[in-house]
């Protein structure tokens, strides 16, 4: 088996700004904390999830981060939501592959799921949301408007 670079490279609680190219690395990069990526490539794998809870009212919309990774958001309401939206990445802020969930702790019986900048949304159109069922959708494009799927 051959390997290439060094597994560890430096201290998990340090920071590498010149990296070489090839190299596996794992601890801060470029401000990013827990990650290990392999340099050369021009993503680095996050360790730990973003996770959003929320407690939203009827009526409120619940914005995805334009940060370009797999995130979850856990709707927290205290009672039933009559209405709510749930607005995706435009392209811009997307990345093709990258997983967005959604799971609520309290029934929402109408839902819109919208692309910010009028994307598309594919798959299984999803209008209301069940207690502690969890929804996902992957971009599956970034060509125009950008593209996501309903995977779950």
């Amino acid at each position: 088996m051959t390997f290439f670079g060094t597994l560890l490279e430096f201290p998990r609680t340090s920071s590498y700004q010149t990296p070489k190219p090839g190299s596996v690395y794992f601890g801060t990069f470029a401000g990013i904390a827990n990650i290990i990526s392999v340099l050369g490539t021009r993503r680095p794998i996050k360790l730990l999830p973003i996770i959003t809870a929320t407690t939203p009212l009827t009526g409120a919309t619940i914005t995805a981060n334009t940060v370009k990774d797999d995130q979850t958001h856990i709707v927290t309401p205290a009672g039933t939501i009559a209405t709510l939206a749930f607005v995706l990445p435009s392209a811009a802020n997307s990345q093709v592959g990258q997983i967005i969930r959604l799971q609520s702790t309290q029934i929402v019986t109408a839902l819109t799921v919208t692309v910010a900048g009028s994307g598309t949304v594919g798959g299984a159109a999803l209008t209301a949301v069940a207690v502690s069922v969890p929804y996902a959708w992957q971009c599956t494009s970034v060509a125009g408007a950008g593209v996501w799927h309903r995977i779950q």
